[in-house]
């Protein structure tokens, strides 16, 4: 399991970096604000200052479609992986 540092490291750094967590994702530029959306951290924190904010509009709606989204295709794609393996 010690091997495996390295690599969550890896992944979760840049997670937080282009999520807004640490400086808004609106001062970042227009292609990494593209690659803001398909991180599914940018929504949980979109989705978390709304809250707290108080600001419950379509786009905190949006945010959490996307989540759902996410967490469907993420829950599905493993499945349909291991129906391959399971059958061959």
């Amino acid at each position: 399991i010690d091997y495996l540092n390295y690599y969550i490291t890896l992944v979760t750094t840049p997670m937080y970096l282009f999520a807004g967590v640490f400086f808004p994702v609106s001062s970042m530029p227009d292609w990494l604000q593209t690659i803001a959306w398909f991180n599914p951290l940018y929504h949980s924190v979109e989705v978390c200052r709304g809250l707290v904010v108080g600001q419950v509009g379509t786009i905190l709606w949006l945010h959490a479609a996307c989540l759902i989204l996410f967490s469907v295709v993420l829950a599905l794609v493993p499945v349909y992986f291991m129906k391959k393996r399971l059958i061959s």
